[in-house]
């Protein structure tokens, strides 16, 4: 009985300071957004805007607070270096909320050969699921095929490089 005390302790002080560095992180990362507000915005800050946007909707995401996740996905500025990653964690967000519809219209700007050169392979696992989920069994089989096709090779090369024995510079 003692044990099972003092396991329940440790997991509520545990709990407790995830909680504590929650919002911590929240609080930092709000900070950071104010700043324009308090200073202006000098020419490097959107970047750092658009990074603690991102950063605020994976701790949100990560709470499973998935509404408050995708506002602050959304408020990352279109075509900057973080706003494919950032369609791409709302498109997982939309799915978490059941809100199917958007998460294909995530799916198509991320699969858009205009971004060919970007590599999402998971967009082509979360667009599998929605099409099992809504029953299109045949659409997901080709969706997992495409996947298979296009990453099997870069799995098997991988694992030959993994295979290998290397010293850390070589890497």
């Amino acid at each position: 009985v003692q044990l099972g005390k003092a396991e329940a302790q440790d997991s509520a002080a545990s709990r407790n300071a995830a909680s504590q560095h929650f919002s911590l992180a929240v609080e930092a990362f709000k900070d950071i957004l104010r700043f324009e507000d308090l200073v202006g915005a000098p020419a490097y800050y959107p970047h750092y805007r658009d990074l603690s946007n991102m950063s605020m909707g994976r701790l949100f995401y990560s709470s499973e607070q998935f509404e408050t996740a995708g506002r602050y996905y959304d408020r990352v500025t279109e075509g900057t270096t973080a706003w494919l990653d950032s369609l791409f964690e709302l498109g997982w967000t939309y799915f978490r909320l059941g809100r199917i519809d958007r998460v294909l219209g995530q799916l198509h700007t991320l699969n858009s050969p205009f971004f060919e050169d970007r590599y999402y392979p998971e967009a082509r696992v979360l667009e599998a699921l929605i099409l099992f989920r809504t029953c299109r069994f045949a659409e997901t089989l080709v969706t997992v095929e495409k996947f298979l096709r296009d990453y099997k090779p870069l799995k098997k090369e991988l694992d030959a490089q993994l295979a290998g024995t290397r010293s850390d510079a070589e890497f």
